[in-house]
């Protein structure tokens, strides 16, 4: 859990390219870091694009705009996702 911690853009960039390595995580809860952002919200869905097994994302309070919210829309969309 990840909650209010306080991401940097840095830190959620490398978060994103780590989570290729993680494939039994379920759940990701980055809810109440405000640096999210769309930038932030690209890099997290892309990376959970490939074969990943997270079913729960929380980013509440992450300041997602128009840009990031396509991208995570996307993600919902993709094949054998079940996102909530």
């Amino acid at each position: 859990e990840l909650h209010s911690v306080g991401l940097t853009h840095a830190a959620l960039q490398t978060l994103a390219n780590s989570l290729s390595r993680c494939p039994s995580l379920t759940t990701l809860d980055l809810g109440g870091n405000p640096l999210v952002g769309d930038d932030g919200a690209r890099a997290i869905a892309d990376a959970l694009r490939p074969a990943c097994a997270v079913t729960t994302l929380a980013l509440d309070g992450g300041r997602i705009g128009d840009a990031g919210g396509a991208s995570l829309a996307r993600l919902l969309g993709a094949p054998v996702r079940c996102l909530r």
